[in-house]
């Protein structure tokens, strides 16, 4: 899958982003720099777009003792 983007791969696979599709409007960072002034979502939950149904609440929860936040399930 040499030069696909992440959007790429999962639409050819048939996977979707459950945290994004569970949360279409939060915004959560998974990595934060040690000021906290630049943040982004590194980490992502790609599943089969066939077992949604089947998926429970996700979330993004907060961690002060590192720069990476836990995802929950």
């Amino acid at each position: 899958m040499g030069g696909e983007t992440l959007v790429e791969m999962s639409n050819n696979l048939n996977l979707i982003d459950i945290w994004r599709f569970q949360h279409p409007a939060e915004s959560r960072f998974t990595w934060q720099n040690s000021s906290g002034k630049i943040r982004c979502r590194l980490d992502y939950w790609l599943i089969s777009k066939h077992i949604i149904p089947r998926t429970c609440e996700t979330d993004v929860k907060s961690y002060f003792d590192s720069d990476h936040n836990p995802i929950y399930d």
